[in-house]
């Protein structure tokens, strides 16, 4: 599974004291910058058992680790649901009250979110 919107000080050792409980994780692994070694702001969690990961999505999602709500995107291995464009929806001038869980739980109300990004416009603070 991918976990994005991690804070740049969040290391692969919080990460696996966030995940060990949940069950036998094989790897995890920030992805940074291959120049400076900052973090990129996502990694990747392995764990041995699919129900883990499964378990891992319903309840980290949304926690917080030193900063910003944790958004985990469980891996897609079927080739064809991961082509781009294909089942993509974007809203824009949300509120900056609605959340980014708020969100989540309307749209999987109708499906399986595979990935979700909220961004913030600088000027305005508003959702797009």
């Amino acid at each position: 599974m991918l976990v994005n919107n991690l804070h740049p000080d969040v290391t692969e050792a919080m990460l696996f004291d966030k995940f060990a409980s949940i069950g036998s994780v094989l790897s995890i692994r920030v992805f940074r910058n291959m120049i400076t070694g900052r973090s990129l702001g996502y990694a990747e969690v392995n764990f041995q058992l699919p129900v883990d990961a499964k378990h891992a999505f319903d309840t980290v999602n949304f926690d917080f680790l030193h900063g910003p709500p944790l958004h985990i995107i469980q891996s897609q291995h079927d080739l064809a649901l991961r082509k781009p464009g294909i089942n993509k929806i974007c809203i824009e001038n949300l509120d900056e009250r609605i959340s980014d869980k708020l969100l989540y739980d309307i749209f999987s109300a109708s499906g399986n979110v595979l990935s979700y990004k909220t961004v913030l416009e600088r000027k305005t603070r508003y959702s797009s």
